[in-house]
């Protein structure tokens, strides 16, 4: 039986001073969601929610989108790592939710007036909490934050702030895949994100006036712009990640997301393992034994 997905914009369930503030804190204007139900549930939303005791999110990172995890247009690819994550724990019985973030101002979801200065981690971040908060998702008793590149910084930031949180809180696990979190220990990476956002914001004008380009490439390019100008304008990492379980896996030749990252977590306090992968650069998310990997994590942590 195949899962179920429900695409819903959450930006339209909150009232008019909840949207303001949402933007605040997010930098989006629009902020659609996939919600991965289990086979057999018969597409009913209200109850999946409430008797849902496992939540996997999946972050996608700079440039990417729900496609990334094998997500798009309401469907599953049953080969996709969003597939390959929750059929698994649905065999086991687990009743398990997935969640598919559209992110940072592509993929559906529209950057704000607040977006200037634009998007970072923590505003990433803010964008989960509020979504699992408007879908009564904090409530449930595990949740497993899978992150790639941008996204696993964000998934940093959520569970940094999650701890720090005062009463009950779900456990939580977070996978780092590439996180580049620890991009400003590097002025010169600092640098070179300050300059790319920048070229881009210039060249978007510019193409307006002389080669206008079509609106799906338009809003890209202002993604990327603000997406790299957020990851300049970030600041060291000052979270304390000692009681968030987690792990972190980096390719060998990822020199951007290895810069400072022994460092960033001593400093923060942690002690998650961190898996190195020998040939791979950045983008393990093309590596066909990933899948794997995770679920083999993921059973561990739900067995702890």
């Amino acid at each position: 039986m195949k899962s179920v997905s429900i695409e819903l914009d959450i930006t339209e369930t909150l009232s008019p001073a909840e949207k303001q503030q949402f933007e605040l804190r997010t930098g989006l204007a629009k902020a659609p969601v996939t919600i991965i139900l289990p086979p057999g549930i018969g597409g009913c939303l209200k109850t999946a929610l409430k008797e849902c005791a496992v939540v996997v999110v999946f972050l996608h990172g700079l440039g990417g989108g729900r496609w990334s995890w094998g997500v798009s247009h309401g469907a599953n690819d049953p080969k996709g790592l969003a597939a390959q994550v929750l059929h698994p724990l649905w065999h086991q019985g687990r009743k398990a939710v997935g969640l598919a973030v559209a992110g940072i101002g592509q993929d559906g979801s529209e950057l704000g007036p607040t977006s200037k200065r634009g998007i970072t981690p923590q505003n990433y971040a803010n964008q989960l909490e509020e979504t699992l908060r408007s879908l009564h998702l904090l409530e449930a008793k595990k949740i497993i934050a899978i992150g790639h590149s941008m996204g696993a910084a964000a998934a940093w930031e959520f569970g940094s702030s999650l701890a720090e949180k005062d009463g009950p809180a779900p456990d939580l696990t977070v996978v780092a895949l590439s996180p580049v979190r620890t991009l400003t220990e590097s002025w010169l990476l600092t640098f070179g994100c300050r300059l790319s956002g920048a070229a881009l914001g210039v060249g978007r004008i510019l193409s307006t006036l002389f080669h206008p380009l079509t609106e799906p490439a338009t809003k890209k390019i202002a993604t990327l712009a603000a997406g790299l100008r957020g990851l300049a304008h970030q600041g060291r990492f000052a979270g304390n990640l000692g009681r968030v379980k987690g792990m972190v896996v980096v390719g060998e030749r990822d020199w951007v997301a290895r810069r400072g990252l022994k460092e960033t977590l001593a400093r923060a306090r942690s002690t998650w393992p961190v898996s190195l992968l020998p040939g791979v650069g950045h983008n393990l998310l093309t590596i066909p034994t990933l899948g794997v990997f995770l679920g083999s994590y993921i059973t561990k942590f739900l067995q702890g």
